[in-house]
This record gives structure tokens, C-alpha cells and sequence, in this order.
């Protein structure tokens, strides 16, 4: 009979112990998932003050996509700009760190020669959009 009230007590005590421990893991990734909303909520802002300072006449900008880097403590944005002129429309392709202006990708293409390296044609805006979105993957990856 010993034995057996030895066993429900150590079983009763891991029992509050485990409970505890898996509150405080709850508590600690709330605590967690509120900093990183908090975080993409100053990064759609950063990014909606990035389009209306960056467009202008000549010039419009879009922020496609934005979100808060853990490693890097910063917001990471994807950007489409169109820039146009008489002879076309030129497409720049970035990724941009809001915080800092760093640029961790850019490249552009052109709509007004179709036979030139840098034409938009043949699928090459779809591979910069590509390439921009692999670059924002891994700054928010790593």
C-alpha cells in the first residue's frame, strides 16, 4: 500500500511539473506570435510611407510584399517600381530592407526593345519577380 501512494505522489508531482513547464511554453510563444504582429504591423506602415514618398509623377512604386525578419530585426519588402517614359515603361525589380535602405536584390527590364538583353519579353520580368521573392525567402528564412 506504501508503494502504491509512493507512486500516485511522484506521479501527481511530474504531472503538476509537466503542466507548468507546457504554461510556461504557451505563455512564452504568445508572448512571442504578439511581438511578431506588433512588428509586421511598423512594417505595412514602413512599407505604405516607402509607396507615397517613392511614387511620383514619373515613377510608381508598389510594395508587393513586406515582413518582419527575426535575424535580422528589420522589415524586408518586396518592390515593384514603373518608371515610364515616350519610349516605354522600364521595371525595376527590388528587395529592399525598409529599416536600414539596404538593397539585397535589384534588376530591371524594359518594354521599349523588344530585341534588346534587358527586354521584359520572353518571360525574363518573370523570372526577376522570381528571383526578388527567392531573395526575400531567404532574408526571412534565415
Amino acid at each position: 500500500m506504501k508503494k502504491l501512494w509512493s507512486f500516485v505522489l511522484v506521479a501527481l508531482v511530474s504531472l503538476c511539473v509537466g503542466a507548468g513547464l507546457d504554461e510556461v511554453v504557451h505563455k512564452t510563444r504568445d508572448r512571442d506570435n504578439a511581438e511578431t504582429f506588433e512588428q509586421r504591423l511598423r512594417c505595412r506602415s514602413l512599407a505604405d510611407a516607402y509607396e507615397k514618398k517613392e511614387s511620383d509623377a514619373a515613377a510608381n512604386v508598389f510594395v508587393d510584399k513586406v515582413d518582419f525578419s527575426r535575424a535580422k530585426r528589420s522589415c524586408i519588402a518586396t518592390v515593384t517600381r514603373a518608371s515610364g517614359n515616350a519610349q516605354g515603361t522600364v521595371w525595376f525589380f527590388q528587395t529592399l530592407d525598409l529599416v536600414t535602405g539596404d538593397s539585397l536584390y535589384s534588376e530591371w527590364c524594359s518594354e521599349n526593345n523588344p530585341d534588346s538583353h534587358y527586354s521584359c519579353g520572353n518571360g525574363r520580368n518573370i523570372d526577376l519577380r522570381r528571383n526578388r521573392d527567392k531573395a526575400l525567402e531567404a532574408a526571412l528564412s534565415k
